[in-house]
Formats: C-alpha cells, sequence, structure tokens
C-alpha cells in the first residue's frame, strides 16, 4: 500500500513536470514544419505545361497521384513509427532522469532492508585479510626481535606491538556479493565487464521489464507496413541507450526509390496507369495529292434557305468535286458561279449561292494518330519516375508523415514516461539499497577485521616466539660457491663446496644439513653445520654438490644452497639462494667403442679422448667406463694441446645373465684428471641375438665344472631353463609340427640340441652336463600339463616330440613322457 501512494505520488509529481519539459518534441528536421502542399501537381508537372508537352503532362499528373496514395499508405505509416520511436524515446528518458535517483523514502525502505542482510562475505574476508595481515606482523616483530638479540646477544621477551588498524572496510560490498546475477548480461554483450554499476542496474532492470509482453518490442512501437520493416524494432533498452535522441539514420522514411520500386512491384491500381503508357497515341502530319482520292466538302442546303459548310473544310470546292485554288465552282442545280466562305453562307436575293474561294483550294497535309514508339515511351517513363519521386520525397511523404509523426509521439510520450518512472523507480530502489548495503559491509567489515587482526596478531605471535624460544631458526645470509680444483673455472663432474654465512636466531643451538641441487648440479649428499644460538658462522662445507657431467662449455648452471634441519623454518626466515655458474672444460670424448663379449662377461671399450685445449694437462688422464654399475678405469699419460689418442678400458666380470637379458649394454664414459671427471659420453652395445646367447649360456652353465659349488651359476641355469621352456610353449601354441622337419629345424629344442651335440664333440659332456640336459627335458614333458590337450591328441605327433627329446636324453622314451605329462 505505501508503494502504491508512492508511486502515485510520483506519478502526479512527474506529470506537472513533463509541462514544464514542453512534452514530446520532434527530432527528425524535415518533419518539424508543417508546409501547405497543395496544387502539388502544378508543381512538379510546370516545366512539362509550359512546354506544351501533352503526353509528359499526362504521366507527370497521374505520377503525382500515384506518389500522394503511396505516400497516404506507407509515409503516413512510417511517421507514425517514426514519431512512436521519437516519442517513447523521450518520454522513457525523462520519466526515467526524474525518478532514477533514490527518494527518502526509498533510502528509509533500503535501510531496513540493508539492516536484516546477513553479509557473512563481508565477514569472511575480513576475517582473511586479518588473519593474513596478523600472522604477518606478528611474525614480523618477533623475527626482528630476535635478530636483535642475535646481535647484543640479550634473550627476546614477548612484547606485542599490536598492527595499527587502517582498514576502513572493503567497498562495494553490494557488488561483490551480487556480481552474478549480471553475468547473462556479460555474456549476451548488452554489458562489458567494465561498465560501472548504475549501468549494469538499469540494463538488469529493463531486461526484468522487457519479459513481460507489453513491454516487447512490436508492442510498444509497430513497424510492420514501413519499408524498413526489416530492421526490426527497438527494445527497451535500446530507447534507454537513446538518452532522449534516436538516431534515425538507418530509417529511409522519404526514399522515394524504395517506394517507386514498391509501387511498381505491386498491385496498386494507379500502377496500371503507368503501364497503359506503351498504349497512348500520338497526333502527326501525313502529305496527301488532289484528286479524288480527297474528300469533297459537304455542302446542304436546308429548308431555311441557308447553306451549311464544314468548319473545318477551309479549302474551296470544284464541280467536280475536287479541291482546287483560286477558282468559281458552279452550283450543281444552276450552273452558276458563286463565292462560297467558311462562314454559314446565305442564298442572296439573286439566287447565287456565294462561297469563300478559301473552301475550295486543295488540302496537302492530313493529321493521323499511332502509337508511342519505344524511343518517346522510355522518355514518357523517365517523366513519370522524376515526378513521382519529386512529388514524394518533397511533398507528399513529408506531409502525410510529419501528421502521423507528430501525433503518434504526443500519443506515445505520456506512457514512456510511465515507463520510465518504472524503471527508474526499479533502478533508484537499488541503488539506495546498494548505498545502505555498501555503508554496513564497510562498517561490518572494519569491525571484524580490526577484532580479528589483533586476536590473531597475539595467536601468530605467541606460536612464532615458541617456535624461537624452544628450538634453533637458522637464517641464511649468504653463500658463495668454491669448486674442487680451485682454479677459477667450474668443469663439468666438478665437485662444489659453499662457503656459507647464517645465524641462528633461536634460543636453541642446532644443526642444519647444506644440500646443493638445482639445474646442472647433482646433490653429493649433505654438510652438517652446528650453528649455536643467537649467533652466527662463516662455515666452509664438504662437497655437496657436483656439475652435471651433461653441461658443455658456455652453459650455465643454477646452483641451489638450501639449510635443512629438524624444525622447516622456511615459512619464517629465508633457508635458501640461487647462484648462476658459468661452466669450462678442458677435455672431451671424441667417440667410444665398446668391445665387450656377453656370454664373457668381458672385453674392453676404446675411448678415444682429445685435449681441445692449446695447453698439457697436468696430470695422468682416467679414463673411465660405468656397465651395468661397475666402473672400470684405465689411466694414460699426460695429453698434449690438441693430441688425440685411444684408451683401452678392460672391462670384466659383468653379470651374464642380465647382459643377455637387456639386448644391450648401456656405456658411459668418463675423462678425469686428478678423480676429476672433465667430459662424459654415452654409447649401447647390442648383445646379439637373445635366444642363441640363451641357448649358449645354457650349454656352458651345464659343462661349467663348479657349477654344482655355486648359488650364482645355479640360480643362472634355472633362469635360463625356464626361458626355455617358456619359448618351446609358445612354439607348441602356435601349432608346431613335430612331424615336418622343416619346423622342428627352426624350433628351440633344435638349438639345444646343436648345443647338445657341440658339447659331445668337444668331449665335455660329462654325467653331470648329461643330467642337466635330461633334466630339462623331462622339465619339457612336465610343462606340457596346460597344452597336452593338443600335444598328446594324435599318438604320431606326440611319439615324433618323444623323439626329438631322446637327442638331448637317452633315457626318454614314450611311456616315461606320457607318465610324466599326465
Amino acid at each position: 500500500m505505501k508503494k502504491l501512494i508512492y508511486s502515485m505520488l510520483i506519478f502526479s509529481m512527474l506529470s506537472e513536470a513533463q509541462v514544464n519539459r514542453g512534452q514530446f518534441r520532434g527530432n527528425i528536421q524535415a518533419l518539424r514544419a508543417q508546409s501547405n502542399h497543395s496544387e502539388v501537381a502544378k508543381k512538379v508537372c510546370k516545366k512539362y505545361a509550359d512546354r506544351k508537352d501533352r503526353l509528359a503532362l499526362k504521366a507527370c499528373n497521374n505520377a503525382e497521384r500515384a506518389a500522394k496514395a503511396m505516400a497516404k499508405k506507407f509515409a503516413s505509416k512510417a511517421g507514425e513509427f517514426l514519431g512512436c520511436v521519437d516519442g517513447y524515446s523521450q518520454g522513457f528518458h525523462d520519466g526515467y532522469v526524474y525518478t532514477k535517483d533514490p527518494t527518502n523514502y526509498q533510502m528509509q525502505e533500503a535501510q531496513r532492508f540493508a539492516s536484516n542482510a546477513a553479509m557473512q562475505s563481508a565477514k569472511d574476508r575480513a576475517v582473511n585479510q586479518a588473519s593474513r595481515v596478523g600472522e604477518s606482523a606478528a611474525t614480523d616483530h618477533v623475527i626482528k626481535a630476535f635478530r636483535r638479540a642475535s646481535q647484543t646477544r640479550v634473550e627476546p621477551r614477548a612484547d606485542y606491538q599490536y598492527p595499527r588498524v587502517n582498514f576502513q572496510g572493503f567497498d562495494e560490498g553490494y557488488m561483490h556479493d551480487h556480481a552474478s546475477e549480471y553475468d547473462d548480461l556479460i555474456h549476451d554483450g548488452t554489458l562489458r565487464s567494465s561498465d560501472p554499476f548504475e549501468r549494469r542496474v538499469e540494463a538488469r532492470v529493463i531486461r526484468e521489464v522487457s519479459r513481460r509482453a507489453e513491454y516487447r518490442a512490436e508492442r510498444i512501437c509497430d513497424h510492420r507496413g514501413t519499408v524498413f520493416e526489416s530492421q526490426g524494432g527497438l527494445d527497451l533498452w535500446r530507447y534507454h541507450r537513446s538518452e532522449r535522441e534516436m538516431d534515425f539514420a538507418k530509417y529511409a522514411w522519404d526514399n522515394p526509390n524504395a517506394i517507386l520500386d514498391k509501387f511498381l512491384r505491386g498491385r496498386h491500381p494507379l500502377a496500371d496507369e503507368y503501364s497503359a503508357m506503351k498504349t497512348w497515341k500520338v497526333k502527326v502530319k501525313s502529305q496527301s495529292s488532289s484528286g479524288s482520292n480527297v474528300d469533297k466538302p459537304k455542302i446542304e442546303v436546308p429548308k431555311t434557305g441557308k447553306i451549311k459548310v464544314p468548319q473545318s473544310n477551309k479549302d474551296k470546292v470544284s464541280s467536280k468535286g475536287s479541291f482546287k485554288k483560286d477558282k468559281l465552282q458552279k452550283l450543281p442545280s444552276s450552273g452558276k458561279k458563286t463565292k462560297i466562305d467558311t462562314k454559314p453562307s446565305k442564298v442572296v436575293s439573286t439566287g447565287k449561292l456565294e462561297i469563300n474561294p478559301d473552301v475550295l483550294k486543295n488540302k496537302k497535309d492530313k493529321m493521323t494518330e499511332r502509337v508511342v514508339n519505344s524511343e518517346e515511351l522510355k522518355k514518357l517513363q523517365e517523366a513519370y519516375k522524376v515526378s513521382f519521386k519529386q512529388a514524394y520525397k518533397r511533398f507528399h511523404a513529408p506531409n502525410f508523415a510529419s501528421k502521423t509523426y507528430s501525433s503518434s509521439g504526443a500519443r506515445i510520450y505520456p506512457a514512456a514516461v510511465v515507463t520510465g518512472q518504472m524503471v527508474g523507480e526499479d533502478v533508484a530502489q537499488i541503488k539506495a539499497e546498494k548505498y545502505h548495503y555498501d555503508r554496513k559491509y564497510k562498517n561490518l567489515s572494519q569491525k571484524v577485521y580490526s577484532q580479528v587482526v589483533k586476536s590473531q596478531y597475539k595467536k601468530e605471535y605467541d606460536i612464532v616466539f615458541d617456535r624461537f624460544e624452544n628450538s634453533s631458526v637458522v637464517e641464511l645470509n649468504s653463500f658463495s660457491i668454491k669448486e674442487q680444483d680451485v682454479d677459477g673455472i667450474f668443469r663439468p663432474i666438478e665437485k662444489l663446496k659453499a662457503q656459507i654465512s647464517a645465524t641462528n636466531l633461536g634460543l636453541v643451538s642446532g644443526q642444519v644439513q647444506a644440500r646443493m641441487s638445482g639445474q646442472g648440479i647433482n646433490p653429493l649428499g649433505s654438510s652438517t653445520l652446528t650453528v649455536p644460538k643467537l649467533s652466527s658462522i662463516n662455515q666452509e662445507t664438504s662437497y655437496i654438490g657436483q656439475i652435471d657431467s651433461r653441461m658443455k662449455p658456455d652453459s650455465y648452471a643454477e646452483v641451489l644452497l638450501s639449510l635443512q634441519g629438524n624444525l622447516d623454518v622456511s615459512d619464517l626466515v629465508v633457508t635458501s639462494d640461487v647462484q648462476v655458474i658459468d661452466i669450462n672444460e678442458i677435455a672431451e670424448i671424441v667417440s667410444v667403442t665398446p668391445k665387450i663379449s656377453s656370454l664373457d662377461g668381458a672385453g674392453g671399450v676404446l675411448v678415444e679422448i682429445e685435449n681441445p685445449s692449446t695447453k698439457s694437462t697436468t696430470a695422468m688422464v682416467e679414463v673411465i667406463v660405468h656397465v651395468q654399475g661397475k666402473k672400470y678405469s684405465a689411466e694414460t699419460e699426460e695429453l698434449d694441446g690438441g693430441e688425440v689418442r685411444v684408451v683401452n678400458v678392460e672391462i670384466s666380470e659383468l653379470d651374464i645373465l642380465s647382459t643377455i637379458n637387456s639386448r644391450s649394454l648401456n656405456i658411459i664414459a668418463e675423462v678425469a684428471i686428478n678423480g676429476k671427471v672433465l667430459d662424459s659420453s654415452r654409447k649401447s652395445q647390442s648383445t646379439g641375438n637373445q635366444t642363441n646367447n640363451i641357448v649358449e649360456y645354457f650349454g656352458r652353465l651345464a659343462s661349467n665344472p663348479t657349477l654344482k659349488m655355486r648359488e650364482d651359476l645355479k640360480r643362472d641355469l634355472k633362469s635360463v631353463s625356464r626361458k626355455l621352456l617358456g619359448q618351446l610353449d609358445q612354439e607348441i601354441a602356435y601349432k608346431l609340427n613335430w612331424k615336418k622337419q622343416r619346423e622342428v629345424d627352426a624350433s628351440i629344442l633344435r638349438k639345444i640340441q646343436i648345443q647338445y651335440q657341440g658339447l659331445k664333440i668337444s668331449g665335455k659332456m660329462t654325467k653331470s652336463t648329461q643330467d642337466v640336459f635330461s633334466k630339462l627335458s623331462k622339465e619339457m614333458v612336465k610343462e606340457m600339463n596346460r597344452i597336452k590337450g593338443f600335444l598328446w591328441v594324435k599318438k604320431q605327433r606326440r611319439k615324433a616330440f618323444v623323439k626329438e627329446l631322446q637327442k638331448i636324453d637317452p633315457s626318454m622314451n614314450y611311456d616315461l613322457a606320457k607318465k610324466l605329462a599326465d
């Protein structure tokens, strides 16, 4: 009820204000002045009348009438629409600006609204920010206190220095809590993310109003029936954005070309006149000769005694019926000569008829009619179009449009004012709500902040002070890097030390581990530093880092030094730092050629080394090779500048089975002087066919006299046997036919047979060796448990398989094989 009374009050005030503003004022210049357009035809067609061009004048008059008819229909509709748009734009703006600012009543309503709002986000944001500030201030105060104590060696006491509260609260709380309400308007392009609050509220309120049927574009101003109807109507947001000044440039309301085209393409009755011009006739003169072909004038003598002579016949008539000039003719009845003139003749008292001699003269020219030709029709059509456009644009369109424009604008203006008022009231209400919401939000967040920042400060101060009081807090002040060779350069694989300056700010002596890492740096463990309480040290570590062997000359490494202790204090003080160092080297590996036997687990690696510098090395050169986690090396004499040398590094005692299974050996070669690696290179060597190696290794293990005494060889034999059984299993699964020699020759069993025969020929087939082969044979039969359904179905095939087993195990027979397989 209060809102209704308030709205009525506003409307009455607004109505009075409308009078003061003059209400609707037309903005289209061509439609403001109302002029008398009577006698348009005379003005438009005057030039044709002056030229006495009868047909062009007729075409012009027809065109003027057509233009008037079209203007009555389309210009009137255009004026009605444009007047509506102009009037609505002005009225909406006038109504809006008068009510868009909150009134006292709205401010009171908004204050009540804000007083009931919880504003939880104001509290949460204030707590979060106060916590961060309180914690940071407390930590800083404690650290500063203990830093001073480390210099004075006087233990500090808790001394609270609460931070000054300069926080004034959060602004724009309303937008913070209601920002999501405008996302769809930003998404569809109505708003930009940078638009101010008032523009956002205007858009949102207008969007809500526009959803009502009576405020849809086509219900406000109807553009249908205009020549620009395809451009569509305007919504409330466009009316609002116009701010009382609409842009009518796109509305070609008086475009004569469009109207003429619509007229000629349509079915307007007057359009038939344009088409009918092709049937219009013109009079032309034609030549004629004297004689009987010329009609004689008809002369009648009525009872009154008067003789009538045709008025159009001004020539003279002969007695023979032909026209002859300057001769007197006899009347048919008397034969006497008399004069006949063009005026009505009379019979004189003498009884003779006097005729005007001119009537009797011969006529040589005659007027005839014909249809207009194409050239004449083209000129008539051009005259029609020009006259139509001129009459429409200059006279009829402004005349008809101005009437509907003014009346339409004046009619719609009051309704638009009410709509603008309604939108303005809603906007004002939200602005009022925002005002009080923001004030409370600001005050509430300031109040909560003030409370939390102090309590959080004290809480954090006690926690941090306790950490300093009861533990070591070692802070890294600075560090420098020292290389292993102390020659002023850093080389790949060179070990690094650190000269560390650190301070223990805690009241407990403690130990920290200095560690080195970073890009291009390999850690080498840690170095323990003991730092007394409230004291500083400047100490050199052991070698805790090594430059990566992959680093090249002119590159750089980032050395990260960190101090790590029993208590992680990186959140309180600086415990790590980074330095960048340049990398140099004095020797390189040119090539690596491995020559290692995978079945012997031994061989050598040929490493070609080069001294790329101009100076000789100062010590023996060591070439190091890493294979399977083992390290081998060889020393050589000093290298002269530019010298290239090949060094053979002997390899032994490799894990043979591991070498075979890996299929290749990964070899790392390094060159070092005085234990410092100068360069490194990687190389891989294939270990050969794995199946062949497995079979050969099985033979070597079987014939090794120390097999029974070495557990490592027994483990290898067991692993090799499993691989052979697995290979046989795959061949059976692929339906190997033991009756076909070609398939048997490609099987794993054939390779084992060849190895068996080789040992036998070389005299290495001892009883223990035969036992190993026999055991493998029996295991092969037992392995058939999973696939015996295939292997033992056909008697001939299983006999063929047993026959092949007998070549490595003479004790094997069909009955034994069947028994083992069941």
